[in-house]
C-alpha cells in the first residue's frame, strides 16, 4: 500500500508539472499562438492537461483515504486488543480499574503519531524527489545557458507606413511622422541605435499597438481594419526570442501546418537546418524541451525562420533576431534571410555587416524617432551621414 501511495503521489506531481508547463506555454507563447492561430489546439492541450491532473489528484486522494483508513483501522484494532488484554488482567485481579483507564488514555496519545506516520513518510518522499528534480533542472539550466475585419489582397501585400507617430502614455515621443514603403518580394533593413523605436515600428505594422497618428496599410487596407487571421497569414513576425513548445522539432516548425515532404525539405534547406537535423539523434523528431533550453540561440532562430516559411507569408518582419547571437551566427542568419526567394523582408537591426547590407534593396536609418536617411548601401556610404558613421563604428 505505501508503494502504491508513493507512486500515486509521483504521478500527481508529474501531472502537476505538465499542467503548469502547459499553462506557461499558453502565456509565454501567446504571440506565437496568436500569429499562427493555435488557440484552439492549445486550449485543447491545456484541457487535457487539466483533466489528467484532476484524475491523478482523485487517484491520489483515494489512496490517501485508503491508507488513512487502514492506519486508523490498525490503530483502533490495536487499541481494542490492548484494552481487552488489560480487562482480562483486571478480571484476574492483576490490574486495577484505575490503572486500566490510565493505560487507555496513554494509548490514545501513543497511537496517534503512528496513524499520521504514513502521511509523513509520503510527504517526505515526495518533497525529497521534488527537491532533487528542481536541483537537477537548475543545474542543467545554469550549464546550458481573430477579430473579423476587411479582407486583404494577398497578391498586393505591400506595406506602407504613412506619418506614423507613437508614444507610450506619459513617455517621450518614440516615433514622429515616420513614413516608409515596402514592396512585395524586396529586402529592406531598418537600422538605428538601440532604443530608437525600431521595434515599436514593427509592432505598429503588425497591429499589436494603436497608432497615435498616421496609418499603416497592408495591401491597401488599414491594419486597424484588416482581418487579423489574413493579416497574420500575409505578414509573419519573428522577434529576438523564438518561443519553443515542448514538442518535436518538426512540430515546432509546422505548428499544425500541413505540407508535402518535398515542401518540408525545401523549408529545411531554405532555413539551412540540414546540418542541425543530421547531428540530432532523432532528426526532425528530436524532442525540444521547455522553451528550447536544449538548443542554441542560433538553432532557435533558424527554427523560427523555418516556422515563418511554413506559413508561406508574403512578407516577414525580423525584429532584432540576431541581437543576442555571436557575430558569425548573426551574419549567417541574416544571410539566410536575404537568400529567401519571393518573400518580402524587413530586417530590424542595430548591427551592420557590410556583405549583407550590400544585398538590401533599401536601407532605412531611424534616429530620434524619425527616418533620417534612406537608400542603398552605396548611396548611404557616399552620403557619409548617420548610417556611414554607425557602419564605420561597427567595423
Amino acid at each position: 500500500m505505501p508503494d502504491t501511495l508513493y507512486q500515486a503521489e509521483r504521478d500527481f506531481l508529474d501531472s502537476s508539472n505538465r499542467h503548469i508547463a502547459q499553462a506557461q506555454e499558453g502565456i509565454g507563447g501567446y504571440l506565437v499562438i496568436r500569429l499562427h492561430r493555435l488557440a484552439a489546439s492549445q486550449t485543447k492541450k491545456y484541457g487535457k492537461a487539466a483533466q489528467d491532473l484532476e484524475q491523478k489528484d482523485v487517484a491520489r486522494q483515494r489512496r490517501i483515504f485508503a491508507i488513512d483508513e487502514l492506519a486508523g483501522g490498525i490503530s483502533i484494532l490495536s487499541f481494542v486488543l490492548i484494552i481487552i488484554f488489560t480487562l482480562v488482567l483486571v478480571l484476574q485481579g492483576k490490574l486495577s480499574v484505575g490503572y486500566t483507564m490510565s493505560i487507555s488514555q496513554l494509548l490514545g496519545g501513543i497511537m496517534y503519531p503512528f496513524e499520521m506516520l504514513p502521511g509523513y513518510l509520503m510527504a517526505y518522499h515526495t518533497g525529497r524527489d521534488l527537491f532533487r528534480t528542481n536541483e537537477t533542472r537548475e543545474r542543467t539550466a545554469a550549464e546550458a545557458v481573430g477579430t473579423l475585419g476587411v479582407s486583404l489582397e494577398r497578391e498586393n501585400s505591400g506595406i506602407r507606413v504613412e506619418g506614423a507617430s507613437f508614444a507610450y502614455p506619459g513617455g517621450p515621443q518614440l516615433l514622429q511622422k515616420v513614413s516608409i514603403s515596402l514592396e512585395p518580394g524586396k529586402k529592406y533593413a531598418l537600422v538605428g541605435a538601440s532604443g530608437c523605436g525600431k521595434s515599436t515600428l514593427a509592432k505598429l505594422i503588425m497591429g499589436f499597438m494603436p497608432l497615435e497618428e498616421g496609418t499603416v496599410l497592408v495591401g491597401g487596407t488599414p491594419v486597424t481594419q484588416a482581418d487579423k487571421e489574413q493579416l497574420y497569414r500575409t505578414i509573419s513576425y519573428q522577434g529576438q526570442r523564438v518561443w519553443m513548445f515542448r514538442d518535436t522539432l518538426r512540430n515546432n516548425i509546422m505548428l499544425e501546418a500541413k505540407v508535402s515532404e518535398t515542401r518540408w525539405r525545401e523549408i529545411v534547406a531554405a532555413a539551412r537546418l540540414e546540418e542541425m537535423l543530421e547531428k540530432l539523434p532523432d532528426g526532425a523528431d528530436f524532442m525540444i524541451e521547455e522553451n528550447g533550453k536544449n538548443i542554441s540561440g542560433g538553432e532557435a532562430q533558424r527554427i523560427g525562420l523555418a516556422r515563418c516559411l511554413a506559413k508561406e507569408s508574403r512578407f516577414v518582419i525580423f525584429d532584432e533576431v540576431v541581437a543576442s547571437l555571436d557575430n558569425r551566427n548573426a551574419a549567417e542568419i541574416e544571410g539566410t534571410v536575404l537568400s529567401l526567394r519571393d518573400v518580402g523582408v524587413l530586417m530590424i537591426t542595430h548591427r551592420i555587416y557590410e556583405e549583407n547590407m550590400r544585398r538590401y534593396d533599401q536601407i532605412f536609418f531611424l534616429k530620434d524617432g524619425k527616418i533620417s536617411e534612406q537608400g542603398s548601401w552605396k548611396e548611404l556610404m557616399e552620403k557619409k551621414g548617420d548610417f556611414y558613421r554607425l557602419a564605420v563604428q561597427s567595423e
